[in-house]
């Protein structure tokens, strides 16, 4: 393997009749520090390569320096940024797609459990920190070349002199600053170049993960079996026809979906996280933004939300979130072609009231409620007429306010 940074050998300490490697926290200070500017992403349903992602990241930001994309093998970017500002343009514009396929973009943080959330957890370490866990299997040599440029996030490649006369560990010992203990795998690689009772290896660490440091090589072969045997035993969700069973653009019906979910970047759950201060929501500029007054107790999404109702024959106020969401399972259950355009209609409002809240935002640009509506109802005409069977029902959705 290429050549690159040396290595030195650190003394593990023994505890309780077991080596184990103890790292510092300085080192995964530093280690963190150099992340902070990091965002997670991940195509649903596809694998791009690196080119296009770089080539995706080069249209979403407009800078001088080139972003860092990694990949991991499990299947998703980790995206470094120069700057704070090109992170956050990324992350609070509106929803990524790439090939009509979603991208759903994190932030990562040490304490940010990718597993839950995603996927799993990004690894991060320190040239210190992987002294020290390789000094558990013998007297690291040097990490090859790609190691020592992070070109490589999914593991770490070092060289190890060790006696193989003594049976080779296969996983390891690792205590984190907050006392946390986790087991980390590596895979031998013996040179048979050389000979006598001390041989090199070639080894690939796995590495360290602040959450979830384990790894299984079965863990696809595990997730099939799971979702096998899970399948028919969970349980439906109400609003499932809400967002599968509708003929709305697939970006319409991810912002919808994360409406649902409660997902949605709102001011309030920002603020929460420490990012922003102001909460004032722009489409208004009179109550803080939370997901309720954004659906549909805003008076200029109100407004756009009861017009589209009525150019449907439905006259009603809207309600808080909930309420209205459960309104719409009650309502728009069904495979009648009434339901179908309500749908579609409910979808393209969610997805055109996000984009209007992140354009004034982002771009400082603004339209008033009757172009919001034309935009609406221009855009379900437009789908809806790719589906013969709802043709009818759009004629009463062919007069502009």
């Amino acid at each position: 393997m290429a050549k690159g940074i040396n290595l030195s050998y650190i003394t593990p300490v023994m505890k309780n009749e077991e080596k184990v490697i103890d790292l510092k926290k300085e080192e995964t200070d530093k280690a963190t520090e150099e992340w902070k500017q990091a965002l997670i992403l991940y195509v649903v349903g596809e694998s791009p390569t690196i080119a296009v992602m770089e080539r995706y990241i080069a249209l979403q930001v407009n800078t001088v320096s080139k972003p860092k994309v990694y990949y991991h093998n499990d299947g998703y970017f980790l995206v470094r940024f120069d700057n704070m500002d090109d992170k956050n343009e990324v992350l609070y514009s509106e929803p990524h797609f790439l090939n009509n396929r979603p991208i759903i973009v994190k932030v990562w943080s040490p304490e940010f459990d990718f597993n839950k959330e995603v996927l799993q957890t990004i690894p991060i370490w320190s040239m210190d920190s992987l002294s020290r866990i390789n000094s558990g299997l013998g007297e690291a040599l040097y990490a090859d070349e790609c190691t020592t440029k992070v070109d490589r996030i999914s593991f770490a490649r070092v060289l190890i002199e060790m006696d193989v006369a003594r049976e080779l560990p296969r996983k390891l010992k690792v205590e984190d600053p907050n006392g946390r203990r986790k087991e980390t795998k590596w895979q031998p690689k013996v040179d048979a170049s050389k000979t006598g009772d001390v041989k090199v290896l070639e080894e690939q660490v796995a590495a360290p993960r602040e959450e979830t440091w384990k790894q299984n090589p079965s863990k696809a072969a595990r997730k099939i079996a799971s979702k096998s045997q899970n399948i028919g035993t969970k349980e439906k969700v109400e609003w499932r026809s809400l967002v599968w069973t509708n003929f709305g653009a697939p970006k319409w019906l991810f912002t919808m979906y994360l409406a649902v979910k409660g997902r949605l970047a709102t001011k309030d759950r920002l603020a929460k996280w420490g990012i922003i201060k102001v909460l004032t929501f722009p489409l208004c500029q009179l109550m803080n933004e939370d997901h309720d007054h954004i659906f549909f107790q805003c008076a200029y999404e109100t407004k756009v939300w009861r017009s589209i109702l009525h150019k449907q024959g439905i006259t009603r106020s809207a309600m808080n979130w909930t309420n209205e969401i459960q309104w719409a399972i009650q309502y728009m259950k069904g495979r009648s072609n009434m339901t179908f355009v309500c749908r579609i209609a409910m979808a393209n409002t969610i997805y055109h009231t996000w984009l209007e809240r992140n354009t004034r935002i982002f771009q400082q640009k603004q339209q008033s409620v009757s172009s919001l509506i034309r935009h609406i109802i221009h855009e379900i005409h437009g789908r809806g007429i790719r589906y013969p069977r709802i043709a009818t029902r759009l004629h009463n959705l062919n007069t502009y306010p």
